[in-house]
This record gives C-alpha cells, sequence and structure tokens, in this order.
C-alpha cells in the first residue's frame, strides 16, 4: 500500500492481506485501489473472495473511486488478450464493473466502455455453461444486478425467477464433475454432492432475498453476488500454508491430512458473497454505527443463523441458513463468515453441533481469537460464506 491514494494490491492474497486492506479503507475511504501487474496466482483459502468483498466494500464507500487496471494502450490484439484475461478473474470482473471509472496503466485514460464490454462477453460464458465460466481451476459466478445481465441462468429461470432446489442440486452435480479430475469423479461422496446442492440453493438464495437492496429496500449500486468454486488437491504442506496463518484453519487442514491415504489433501473451497448491507444491519433494520455494540452485532448473526427467525416475520419461514449450518455439520465442514464488522468460524470436524444447537442453531466463534467473544474488525460490505468441505470419503 502506498502513501499517495491509492491501495496496491499485492499479487498474493491471504485473508490477513485482505483485512490490511480494510483497515486501510476504513481510516481513508477516498483512496484508488491499482491492481497488481501480474494477476493473483497465490490466494490462500478464502483470499480472493475476501478481496472480492474488499473491493465491494471499497466501491460503496468511495463511488466515485478509480481502479487502475495493468492494461497497456497499444494495438488492438494485444488490448484484446488483456481485457479478456482481467475479466476472466473474479477478482478483478468485480473491481472493474463496482468502481467508479476504470484507467489504464497510465492512470489517467478511461478505459471503461472496454472493461465493460469484455465483462459483458464474460457474463455472457457464463450463460452457455460452467466449461464456459471456468478459468483454471476455478469456476466463477456472478449476477450484476444493475445491468440487464442480471438473472444468469445459472441460478433463474428466464422470467427471473430464482431456479428450485433440484436443479441447483443438478448445479452441484456439473461443478463437482466439471472441477474433479478424472480419477477422483467415482469417489465423491453422494453426501457431498446433494449437500453441495443444497448450500448453493439456500446461499445463492438468501443474496436474491437479503443482498439486493438496502435496509431501506433500496436497490443497490453496485450490486454483484456470486460464487467462486475451487477444487484443491495439494500436498499437506501446501494446504496448511494456504490456511494463511489462522490457527484454526490450519487444525482443521491438519485434520484431513490425518484422514487421507496418501500426503495430499482434497478438498473443495466454496464462497458465496452479496454486496448488500450484511447479516447483522438486515436483522436489526439500520446500518452498523457505534451505537451498535459489537457484542449485538454478533447477537443479530446468531439469530439469522437460528431455526424459524426470519427478519419476514414469518414462523414457518427462517430455516434456509439454519439448514446451511446443518449441512455444514453432516459434512463436516469449515466455515468462515465476514459481515459487517465481524469474523467467525466453525470447525464442524473438531467441534461438531451439539444436540442444542442442532435443534435451534450454531455458536460461531470469533476469526482472530477462536473464543465466544468478538473481535471488532474494520466494516465489511456484504456477507461472505467460504466454505471447505472434503472431497473424498476416505477415512470420514
Amino acid at each position: 500500500m502506498s502513501g499517495d491514494g491509492k491501495i496496491q494490491l499485492k499479487s498474493e492474497t491471504t485473508i490477513p492481506v485482505v483485512e490490511d486492506y480494510l483497515n486501510s479503507i476504513a481510516a481513508s475511504p477516498l483512496q484508488n485501489v491499482q491492481l497488481p501487474s501480474k494477476p493473483i496466482r497465490s490466494a490462500g483459502m478464502g483470499g480472493e473472495s475476501a478481496l472480492i468483498q474488499f473491493l465491494l466494500t471499497w466501491a460503496r464507500n468511495n463511488p466515485e473511486g478509480n481502479v487502475i487496471t495493468p492494461f497497456q494502450l497499444g494495438n488492438a490484439e494485444g488490448e484484446a488478450h488483456s481485457l479478456k484475461h482481467l475479466s476472466s478473474r473474479a477478482y478483478s470482473f468485480v473491481a472493474m464493473l463496482a468502481a467508479g471509472n476504470v484507467l489504464a496503466a497510465d492512470s489517467t485514460t478511461s478505459i471503461r466502455m472496454k472493461t465493460n464490454h469484455a465483462c459483458s462477453l464474460r457474463v455472457d460464458k457464463m450463460a452457455k455453461g460452467l466449461q464456459k465460466a471456468a478459468f483454471g481451476h476455478r469456476t466463477f459466478l456472478a449476477c450484476v444486478d444493475h445491468s440487464t445481465k442480471a438473472f444468469i441462468p445459472a441460478f433463474y429461470f428466464a422470467d427471473g425467477a430464482i431456479r428450485n432446489r433440484s436443479e441447483f442440486s443438478d448445479l452441484a452435480e456439473d461443478v463437482l464433475m466439471s472441477r474433479a479430475a478424472a480419477f477422483t469423479r467415482d469417489r465423491i461422496r453422494p453426501a457431498t454432492r446433494q449437500g453441495l446442492g443444497l448450500l448453493l440453493y439456500e446461499l445463492i438464495k438468501n443474496t436474491h432475498d437479503w443482498g439486493r437492496t438496502g435496509v431501506d429496500n433500496v436497490p443497490l449500486r453496485p450490486s454483484i453476488r456470486g460464487l467462486l468454486f475451487t477444487r484443491l488437491n495439494i500436498i499437506l504442506k501446501g494446504a496448511l500454508t494456504s490456511a494463511g496463518g489462522n490457527p484454526s484453519l490450519e487444525a482443521y487442514v491438519t485434520s484431513l491430512g490425518r484422514r487421507s491415504r496418501d500426503e495430499y489433501v482434497r478438498f473443495l473451497e466454496l464462497s458465496v458473497f452479496d454486496s448488500g448491507p450484511g447479516l447483522a444491519s438486515r436483522w436489526l433494520k439500520t446500518p452498523l454505527s457505534d451505537d451498535v455494540t459489537t457484542e449485538q452485532e454478533l447477537a443479530a448473526c446468531f439469530d439469522c443463523l437460528t431455526k424459524h427467525k426470519t427478519t419476514s416475520g414469518a414462523s414457518s419461514r427462517g430455516l434456509g441458513l439454519y439448514d446451511v449450518m446443518r449441512t455444514l455439520n453432516e459434512l463436516k465442514a469449515f466455515i468462515r463468515l465476514r459481515t459487517g464488522r465481524l469474523a467467525l468460524f466453525r470447525d464442524f470436524i473438531s467441534s461438531p453441533l451439539n444436540v442444542e444447537e442442532k435443534a435451534d442453531g450454531p455458536t460461531l466463534y470469533d476469526w482472530n481469537s477462536a473464543s465466544p467473544e468478538p473481535t471488532r474488525l474494520a466494516p465489511s460490505t456484504g456477507t461472505l460464506f467460504t466454505i471447505v468441505i472434503p472431497l473424498l470419503e476416505e477415512r470420514l
């Protein structure tokens, strides 16, 4: 990060790095953002999705802000190649659409029309199936609500109605098959396939219901929602490095390694994000401020995860996020939740739901201290769920 009014994004991204970015804009929100000259290739677990949330937070707090890209003005062929790669990567796709303006590498020339067109072509590819939406070992699907392409076919019917749960199960199957190596395809647990379908449905529906408007129910702009899916098959040492230094995530990865028959850890990482007001702000029906204590914010988040509690007031509803937590418990998953001023987690291997939690709703723990007491962090926009799920049945 520099002191000249801009944040220089690093090529290697971890959750602690992104938290530093959030601290920076909390102190000085009117900075520009410069994308790295080389694409981010080394993102720790949850790193790229956390970066997406940072970019949405920055754009919400600095609507006139500029994103400075590594785009070099030159011949048409080179420009087309550069734009294709910028729009293919989830973080730069979000950055270019959310920013007040998009600049070339010279920091002065606006390339907004070029990048909008490139991102539009990327959404067209999302509409043509998962193979087109994939980039490397990652699958990225996004809804850009302030556009004519808000309702992508993977999530919605042609009339804009969200698809039903069974069709999200089909989407989960397609995601798993498109991202799984051939030798693992027959070894993916049926429970993983079924559970992933439920997670996709409930989390995407949650963004549809609560992530598109502010607490005043006025449509938000920018409003970008979506998912980032990664299948990982890496040696245990590399997986521990990918945990970004968080002891709880490292312990979870180690437990996966102990259950493997070789030195590799096989799991999938799913992140679902939105740019809405966040869980607590939506529940309390007010923007977060110093008048809302961290403890009140935490209680509001837990209410969102509790059975039969819903902001709609209908007692028959309120099972969505509760079902998500129950499914994560069954899958022995790990979840990190970043919303508002909180970062929370639960390791469902070392800490499965107890009888009371299964009946009512779960407890999550503070990301930094691993205690029930919350740590107040720099504010973030929207709600980000990052989930790690064991991919294979080995000894689980």
